[in-house]
């Protein structure tokens, strides 16, 4: 049982790290881009 979880976490712990990078990027990514944006817009 203990060999499964660890076959487990580390199947399951780089795609969440992927998720919350991809996240973490893309909320980045949006803030930096919005003042432009809504300046260019108005």
């Amino acid at each position: 049982m203990n060999t499964f979880f660890y076959i487990f976490s580390l199947s399951y712990l780089p795609i969440l790290n992927f998720y919350l990078l991809f996240t973490f990027i893309n909320l980045t990514f949006t803030n930096l881009q919005y003042p432009f944006l809504s300046s260019s817009f108005y």
